[in-house]
């Protein structure tokens, strides 16, 4: 049978192991919220520079097309 201290040694390792193994698990749940917020962040840099161009379009007199993503002057006005 087994004794007490080999009993007492083996819950210790089998601790130490979850304890890693918990470890490793937070630790790969980080790397993937932080490649999740990277991505985040980089779409709302997108999206901020794709309103400010929109923007700017408009501001000057354009007509913003949606197909091409960019901004077309509008045909020159003729005096009746």
């Amino acid at each position: 049978m087994l004794s007490t201290p080999r009993i007492t040694g083996l819950l210790a390792i089998i601790a130490i192991l979850s304890l890693v193994v918990l470890w490793i698990y937070r630790e790969g749940g980080e790397d993937v919220r932080n490649s999740i917020e990277r991505q985040n962040n980089e779409a709302g840099d997108l999206s901020d520079r794709a309103r400010i161009e929109f923007d700017m379009c408009l501001d000057s007199g354009g007509v913003w097309s949606n197909s091409t993503r960019k901004c077309a002057r509008p045909p020159a006005r003729r005096g009746n």
